[in-house]
């Protein structure tokens, strides 16, 4: 009852708390607010975590969080792609609900980044199980390029609007809304190969794919937006092959290729689904 005595704050912050990183002590201010308000649910707006200020005060929160096991419950909204190290703070501090918007309302050849952009910070989210909340914008998509993308990322949480899309997509995003199945694919790690269950088929119809040392590299390096320079950068397959690889990836749906941005769609198995030997 002491929750519903004290609603959170439409700013999610007191005066004293102040704005995320400000100060030298900015989660000690935090806790004794939330101490003083006896509040464990906090809405803490706009969140960058390329800013070094805001990403040591969270630091300093999940230390803090951890040591005492404390249970605050956090929603945020990110305004740049989350990265999968990222996704990982932003769980230890105990945030559950985030809004993902890496480029605001993009145009264009920019739009197609901007999605697989979403979508990179969607699969980091979620494996960390945060709720993400995201959009895809479908300004120069058809219907059937807005199926594809929903055909290859029903393993993840689905959109919550599809914006600025031609006449159908609502329909579209219901279909999507109802057939998103958590999980239903995701990869574990062996010693030297990388196997993915894919079940997007349905619980009885899946499949096993395996990915050798290199073809592995280029998926867990996909987890990061990439492009076919800087895969060939990394000089581990000539360009040749690495445009086989993708064209295979892109062939069984675990990577997603929007303009010339490519990013991996398949999440990491959790932690109860793990069964591989040296994964990690």
């Amino acid at each position: 009852m002491m929750l519903d005595q004290h609603p959170i704050p439409t700013n999610g912050w007191s005066p004293l708390a102040g704005p995320l990183g400000s100060g030298t002590n900015w989660a000690a201010d935090f806790l004794r607010e939330a101490n003083q308000a006896a509040q464990l649910q906090y809405n803490l707006g706009t969140v960058d975590l390329n800013d070094p200020a805001q990403a040591a005060a969270l630091v300093n929160l999940a230390e803090a969080r951890l040591k005492n096991l404390y249970g605050f419950r956090l929603k945020l909204r990110i305004a740049h792609t989350v990265s999968t190290e990222q996704a990982a703070l932003l769980a230890s501090v105990g945030a559950i609900e985030v809004s993902v918007d890496p480029l605001g309302s993009p145009i264009g050849a920019l739009e197609d980044r901007a999605n697989a952009l979403s979508i990179q910070s969607v699969r980091a989210l979620a494996e960390q199980e945060v709720t993400p909340h995201w959009s895809l914008s479908a300004k120069a998509l058809t219907l059937d390029e807005i199926r594809a993308v929903m055909t290859v990322t029903l393993q993840l949480p689905p959109p919550s609007a599809i914006l600025n899309g031609p006449e159908g997509s609502s329909e579209i995003l219901g279909q999507w809304q109802k057939a998103a199945t958590p999980q239903c694919c995701s990869y574990a790690r062996g010693p030297g190969f990388l196997r993915v269950l894919d079940r997007r088929q349905g619980a009885r119809d899946w499949r096993f794919v395996v990915l050798n040392e290199a073809q592995a590299q280029i998926l867990l390096t996909c987890r990061e937006a990439q492009t076919v320079d800087s895969l060939a950068a990394m000089d581990v397959l000539p360009v040749d092959a690495i445009n086989s690889v993708l064209g295979a990836l892109q062939q069984y749906g675990l990577v997603l290729i929007s303009g010339d941005t490519i990013v991996s769609v398949v999440p990491r198995r959790h932690f109860s689904e793990r069964w591989a030997s040296g994964d990690h």
